[in-house]
């Protein structure tokens, strides 16, 4: 630089030159501020933030001059005059940074390069400014570090060249396929291939890249162990300024877990999760392949339905855990009765249904092998269980119907077998029965009585019979409860028709609750009454109800509700039941007895009588069975079982009772052996309420007038 004779500093031919071709926006000004050059570049950056540069007066102008004539250049104070003050003072090149928006809104990033010059004097000669747009640069920068952390995010993600070289891969690339960078870098992808897609799929794959730059699509690979998975791939052909393929950007997500999601939800949905067998909605579909099958073949299959017997017995006293076992390994024994072209599964709770396909295109030779292996089945399921240490013993009840041309759909073929598993179970039970038409009408009763049976409670369709128990001088005990079903259609219905449904439906334990509550009621209205109010009722708890886990505070709760006391409460348990789970038995009964109910052995003589666990329980009386009193005055067994039971009881410091007293004869004999209580026809037939305390009135009358008598006779003695 050299100066003139008015101390303005004027660059010379080279620097002109520079100026004028260098792309930066440049400004030079003197010591006091006044412009002396702009290049083009910087006329084309006024222009775009909005300055016309026509008629624009700046040559040997200060900023301020130029402003009061153009305002509009205010939106460039940052760039043309902010931290002017602040180089002088430092004395050298200052690089600043500003954000200035252009006259469309885009903002723009600016470096600035601000240089002094001074005189030898140290005066102030010139300043020299250099505008560069970072705009693009800096969002290349920021491009590059998104792409860089875009990289590194969870898809695993794999570049190659132009030939399908890998040439860059990410560390969740790593993660998901076990190979290292140093692995695959120079390396084509097929080093990935799992060898499950045939080449078409590959040549689809590299027709999409070619004609849309683009494929995505679920591939399966082989990790690096040598496990092969699946992925969802998205890969994109990455082209040039010549319009070719430079690179492909492969991004890939494991699908292992969505694969093991969708299969559990499969599994959920076809089979059942407690013993993986498959459950009713795949039970119908293959039920539905084996119809058509056997119209093609014209040949015989069948349908075997299962059921545990005394199930819910079983889960009331053991447990629903052990149940459950019980389930697992009944399930595991069916599979090995069968073929593996058969099916094996569960309807639900402990019903399982068997499909034979394929057996004979002879009805009887099908049937034959039907039978067969139901008996096989029997055979399996009569061996012992082994569960949570304890060994367990189980039975079946099978149901059989065969199927050929689909004259029946496969719901009603259900049915039929559903019918036949009931007849097994009136049966007996451990059997099996073929599919008869006539068991139709027998199931759609049963299924009629179950409906109306779970509303009869509501409808207060049940009523309480009592009957009348006597000691030897036919003086009142008390009397049993009893269940009485007054169907308004239907009249009367058997407990022993409707006692059993309620107890497999569970029903029982509403109306078991039901009946101790009513029976509770009743001895407090008797507390009032001196003919009564020294009964004691005797209430039949079933296995069911007695199982539960609450019922010592379900009978407190009761007791408590009604007011009744608690001594005149007898509950009847039968033996079956007791010895389901003697040490739960005794629990409930030892904290029930403190509150001072009684407890008596039903059926006493039926079941697996021991002394050594009668002399366990906590019991006041026992009862001897009906069969065993029917004959006892002609039966030479009946009376020794008799006389045994009631030794046993008088030993053991029991009361004992016999039920089903029905003659003199029967009540003479009983009392030639020991038995001073009785209960049966011969004192009187359960009855209502109202009907029994007239028997109690008509017995008081009998026995007041008798008592007459003997006081008249000792009189005229």
């Amino acid at each position: 630089m050299k100066k003139d004779h008015k101390n303005i500093i004027l660059p010379d031919e080279i620097a002109q030159t520079l100026i004028a071709v260098i792309s930066d926006a440049l400004l030079l000004k003197d010591g006091a501020g006044r412009w002396l050059h702009i290049n083009e570049a910087t006329q084309k950056l006024f222009q775009l933030h909005g300055i016309t540069w026509q008629n624009l007066d700046w040559q040997n102008k200060t900023y301020q001059e130029i402003q009061s004539a153009r305002p509009e250049i205010g939106v460039l104070y940052k760039l043309l005059l902010a931290g002017d003050e602040a180089v002088w003072d430092a004395g050298t090149t200052v690089t600043l940074e500003e954000h200035v928006a252009d006259a469309s809104g885009k903002l723009h990033e600016y470096e600035i390069r601000k240089t002094p010059m001074f005189k030898q004097n140290g005066q102030r000669d010139g300043l020299l400014l250099i505008f560069r747009d970072m705009t693009q640069l800096k969002q290349a920068e920021r491009n590059l570090r998104i792409a860089d952390a875009a990289f590194e995010l969870q898809e695993a993600i794999m570049i190659t060249d132009a030939a399908n070289r890998i040439v860059r891969v990410n560390h969740n690339f790593t993660k998901l396929t076990g190979y290292s960078a140093e692995d695959v870098i120079g390396k084509t992808p097929a080093i990935l291939q799992s060898g499950r897609h045939d080449q078409a799929f590959y040549q689809d794959m590299w027709s999409s890249l070619a004609t849309h730059k683009c494929w995505q699509g679920e591939i399966w690979d082989r990790r690096k162990s040598g496990e092969t998975y699946p992925k969802w791939a998205t890969i994109a052909a990455i082209t040039g300024a010549d319009k070719q393929i430079s690179n492909y950007v492969a991004v890939f997500n494991d699908l292992s877990k969505s694969h093991a999601a969708e299969q559990d939800i499969h599994r959920l949905a076809f089979y059942d999760p407690l013993t993986s067998l498959p459950n009713r909605r795949m039970l119908y579909e293959h039920l539905n392949m084996a119809l058509e099958e056997s119209n093609r073949n014209l040949n015989y299959g069948a349908i075997l339905m299962a059921d545990v017997d005394n199930f819910k017995c079983i889960n009331d006293t053991k447990g629903h855990a052990a149940g459950d076992l019980l389930l697992i390994q009944v399930a595991q024994r069916l599979k090995l009765c069968v073929r593996d072209t058969d099916t094996v599964a569960r309807l639900g709770g402990d019903e399982f249904v068997i499909i034979l396909k394929f057996l004979s295109q002879d009805e009887h030779q099908a049937a034959l092998h039907a039978d067969a292996v139901s008996k096989k089945i029997l055979q399996a399921i009569n061996k012992p269980f082994y569960i949570a240490g304890h060994q367990l013993h189980s039975t079946m009840s099978i149901g059989i119907s065969l199927f050929t041309v689909p004259t029946a759909t496969s719901e009603e073929i259900l049915k039929h077998a559903d019918a036949a598993m009931y007849q097994a179970k009136a049966a007996g039970r451990n059997t099996s029965r073929f599919f008869d038409p006539a068991m139709l009408e027998l199931l759609e009763n049963r299924l009629s009585l179950e409906n109306e049976l779970r509303q009869a409670l509501h409808k207060n369709q049940f009523k309480l019979y009592y009957q009348i128990q006597v000691d030897h001088q036919s003086r009142v005990l008390g009397a049993e409860v009893l269940l009485r079903w007054v169907h308004p259609e239907r009249g009367f219905i058997s407990p022993a028709e409707f006692i059993p449904l309620a107890e497999e439906t569970r029903l029982i334990l509403s109306i078991g609750e039901w009946v101790l509550k009513v029976s509770c009621q009743q001895l407090k209205k008797w507390e009032s009454n001196p003919l009564t109010q020294n009964l004691i009722l005797a209430v039949n708890v079933s296995a069911p109800q007695f199982a539960q886990p609450n019922f010592v505070e379900l009978v407190c709760h009761i007791l408590e509700y009604t007011g009744a006391k608690a001594t005149h409460l007898k509950l009847e348990l039968t033996e079956s039941l007791v010895l389901q789970n003697v040490s739960s038995a005794i629990e409930k009964m030892e904290q029930l007895k403190l509150l001072g109910i009684r407890f008596s052995m039903d059926d006493f003589g039926t079941g697996y009588s021991s002394l050594s666990y009668l002399k366990k329980l906590p019991i006041n009386q026992l009862k001897i069975d009906r069969s065993f009193v029917q004959d006892i005055d002609t039966g030479a067994n009946d009376a020794i079982i008799a006389q045994t039971i009631i030794g046993m009881g008088n030993n053991l410091g029991f009361n004992v009772i016999a039920e089903g007293v029905e003659t003199q004869a029967q009540r003479d004999c009983l009392e030639r052996i020991g038995c001073m209580a009785y209960q049966g026809y011969l004192y009187g037939k359960p009855v209502p309420v109202r009907d029994f305390e007239n028997l109690l009135n008509e017995l008081q009358q009998k026995q007041a007038l008798e008592s007459d008598f003997i006081r008249g006779v000792q009189h005229l003695d």
